[in-house]
């Protein structure tokens, strides 16, 4: 049965970045007048960020989305890593912490794909915990 866990937590973290890396390349088309104002803001004004940095809110925004996909792929290589090994227990219990905190400010700030990956990644991150016995 840890098998099933811990595999599984490895595809969804996988499917997951994969599908959050395909959503940073997909061209934004507006929909109407405002929201064509809006990605024009969105896309071209740069804000002075101090020390001679000058980011859009689109550059800014890409950015943790990035990191958002680089933790899901971290997180599967690393169990991959770790499937057969002593120390995995441990590093399940430490994926929990960040995939529970995670998923709060997914489930607050933001739309269904994304709370339902990364709620699904930490309900096989418990699956996985509480099937593996500490050696």
């Amino acid at each position: 049965m840890k098998k099933f866990w811990v595999n599984g937590l490895i595809a969804l973290q996988t499917l997951t970045g994969v599908a959050h890396t395909i959503g940073l390349f997909v061209n934004v088309v507006p929909a109407n007048e405002t929201e064509k104002q809006l990605l024009q803001l969105t896309t071209q004004y740069y804000r002075d960020m101090g020390m001679g940095i000058h980011r859009s809110t689109y550059e800014l925004f890409f950015a943790v989305s990035s990191c958002f996909s680089l933790l899901c792929f971290f997180g599967a290589a690393s169990n991959f890593y770790f499937r057969n090994n002593a120390g995995l227990k441990g590093f399940l219990g430490i994926q929990f912490a960040i995939f529970g905190a995670l998923f709060g400010i997914m489930f607050a700030y933001t739309f269904l794909p994304p709370i339902a990956l990364t709620g699904s990644i930490l309900l096989f991150n418990i699956g996985a915990y509480l099937s593996h016995k500490q050696l």
